[in-house]
């Protein structure tokens, strides 16, 4: 059965590099067979076609992002060691998988025709209320201002990283994590 589940994992990697690549409607079911090495009727056992295909790649990812969103507010530390940890397992995850990033933007952004919808609002208002519980509980720590609303902090804070998201990713020193969230918790001021 691993092996199956392998099979499964790589027509996953390979779909999402050819859809993020090449777009959803120009990207045939043949390509992907062909660049996964596997036959149609293998592909059709783990997905009824190549919209379920696309759904499930786009599911996927858009539970991770959530997944290490949770894991950075169950983090045992601090409000900046936890916006820390996120800063950098989100800059790994864009570094080491680009393709999954390009996928969901210009899904999102840039739909093709015929292609299922990708609708991640819901996905960026987790995001923020993810966020605005770990800004509430550093605020009753006594670790952030407490005349400073969980929401303010959540959009000072995203308007930062967004912006290292979407232009530097894959060139950020390893300190660069740190420095955003020092940044933002203690401003630019010497």
């Amino acid at each position: 059965m691993p092996q199956s589940t392998d099979i499964r994992e790589r027509i996953l990697r390979v779909a999402t590099r050819l859809f993020a690549t090449h777009g959803y409607g120009s990207t045939s079911v043949r390509q992907i067979v062909e660049a996964a090495g596997v036959t149609k009727p293998t592909l059709y056992y783990w997905f009824k076609n190549k919209e379920t295909l696309f759904e499930e790649i786009v599911q996927h990812h858009v539970d991770r992002v959530e997944q290490l969103l949770e894991e950075a507010l169950a983090a045992d530390t601090d409000t900046a060691g936890r916006l820390t940890g996120l800063v950098e397992a989100m800059f790994a995850g864009v570094r080491d998988e680009p393709d999954v990033v390009r996928l969901l933007m210009t899904a999102h952004h840039r739909p093709e025709e015929g292609q299922p919808t990708v609708d991640l609002l819901w996905l960026h208002m987790a995001k923020i209320e993810i966020l605005e519980r770990l800004f509430a509980e550093g605020i009753a720590r006594g670790e952030l201002r407490s005349h400073l609303s969980p929401n303010t902090l959540v959009m000072a804070f995203l308007g930062t990283f967004n912006l290292h998201m979407a232009s530097r990713c894959r060139e950020l020193a390893p300190t660069e994590p740190h420095h955003i969230v020092d940044l933002f918790l203690h401003g630019a001021g010497a």
